[in-house]
């Protein structure tokens, strides 16, 4: 199953994890390892990085940690495809969740990111920059995904 582990709590600062959601997150992957359900995380959505100046009208740029509004180092969301501290703020907070639940035998890969072509600023060239800078292996060996919905087994 594909869940979203992308809810970012009230108070949580740019690139840290909430000690209290990751506890509740491990209680549903304990249950998922019980009942032998294979879990996809999704570590990021595009609407946490849509500011809706496009019409959108599904956007949460506005409470983003990661944004300056909120104490985040980003003034626009884009700042997550250069390489700025939003950038290496974000990628900090999926090493966290990737180092804590890489060798969880539920989890069969990682979707880094849902829809980054809707993330405000996207470009084609843009998206494939993040895409290579996560385009790693986590320690269990999970595929990993940074823009579709696909999903792939461990090898």
């Amino acid at each position: 199953m594909r869940i979203h582990f992308t809810y970012f709590p009230p108070g949580e600062k740019a690139g840290e994890v909430d000690a209290g959601m990751l506890q509740a997150w491990d209680t549903i992957l304990d249950a998922a390892e019980r009942q032998g359900l294979a879990v996809l995380p999704v570590l990021g959505v595009w609407a946490d990085w849509n500011d809706g100046s496009h019409q959108e009208t599904w956007h949460r740029w506005d409470s983003n940690p990661f944004n300056v509004a909120q104490g985040g180092p980003a003034k626009r969301p884009e700042e997550l495809f250069d390489d700025t501290l939003c950038r290496r703020l974000w990628l900090k907070r999926l090493e966290t969740f990737v180092r804590h639940w890489s060798l969880r035998p539920a989890i069969v890969g990682w979707e880094i990111f849902s829809k980054l072509d809707l993330v405000t600023g996207a470009t084609e060239e843009r998206a494939v920059s993040v895409h290579r800078v996560c385009g790693r292996r986590d320690p269990g060996d999970g595929p990993v995904e940074t823009a579709g919905h696909s999903l792939a087994g461990r090898h």
